[in-house]
């Protein structure tokens, strides 16, 4: 799956997939809800797995490993916007 492609899950739920980090060798989605095709301000965390050749996506419900993804976006956000100066924003 790649990052900014829209998907829609087996229940119907419509996802725009936002950004992608790596754990324990698996791929997690930060995906944004989508509802009539826009944005919803609802969030999810979809986990990529891949049957033979075809990949799938489902959405996290143990909150263990949510809080494990999410740490890992919070780092990669922080590392981001951290570097980021006003100066640039303004040209």
């Amino acid at each position: 799956m790649e990052i900014n492609s829209v998907i829609t899950l087996e229940d119907d739920l419509v996802c725009d997939l936002l950004d992608k980090v790596e754990y324990n060798n698996e791929n997690f989605f930060l995906a944004e809800i989508l509802e009539d095709e826009k944005p919803t301000g609802k969030y999810a965390i979809l986990k990529e797995t891949k049957e033979n050749e075809d990949y799938y996506m489902e959405k996290v419900t143990d909150a263990n490993l949510l809080l494990e993804v999410l740490k890992l976006y919070t780092e990669k956000f922080a590392k981001l916007v951290g570097n980021i100066t006003v100066e640039e924003l303004l040209d």
